[in-house]
């Protein structure tokens, strides 16, 4: 005589722990595999293009030269340069320095299209000079696009 098995379905139930564990192994690799890819790429952008582009824009907004120094370190919210300068110009005589430049950042606020940019600079030196009649002469900012996000800086 044959036996036959009281549940077909033990083969299954055996069997279902296994795929599970290999789904969430699989899973758990290609999220760890994706999240250091982005890592990279994000660590890859800050150091390579972050400090040329914080440069231009400030450049731009100055309409006149502004040098960023490169970048010392960053981490979630916070992003340091190293020895900054608004150099002078032949049309403008005003000049600055500083050792370090420090941007600080909540990331909260980024999901909801609002940049929140706190900036502290370290050790500087400014010289304006004074105009004929007395008063300073005060660099005026160019008009730019709005930005993609909201940017308040204190």
């Amino acid at each position: 005589m044959t036996s036959t098995p009281e549940n077909p379905n033990d083969q299954t139930d055996l069997s279902t722990p296994r795929k599970w564990r290999r789904i969430i192994i699989i899973s758990g690799l290609g999220l760890g595999t994706v999240s250091v890819a982005g890592g990279i790429a994000v660590t890859w952008f800050v150091q390579n293009k972050l400090a040329p582009m914080v440069s231009d824009s400030l450049t731009r907004l100055m309409q006149r030269p502004v040098k960023v120094g490169e970048l010392k370190k960053f981490g979630l919210g916070y992003i340091e340069f190293g020895p900054s300068s608004l150099p002078p110009t032949s049309s403008d005589s005003i000049s600055a320095s500083t050792e370090v430049v420090k941007v600080t950042f909540p990331l909260g606020p980024i999901l909801f299209r609002t940049l929140k940019l706190d900036i502290t600079f370290g050790e500087s030196q400014a010289v304006v000079q004074q105009e004929a009649n007395g008063s300073f002469a005060i660099p005026q900012l160019a008009e730019l696009p709005p930005p993609p996000l909201n940017v308040d800086i204190k």
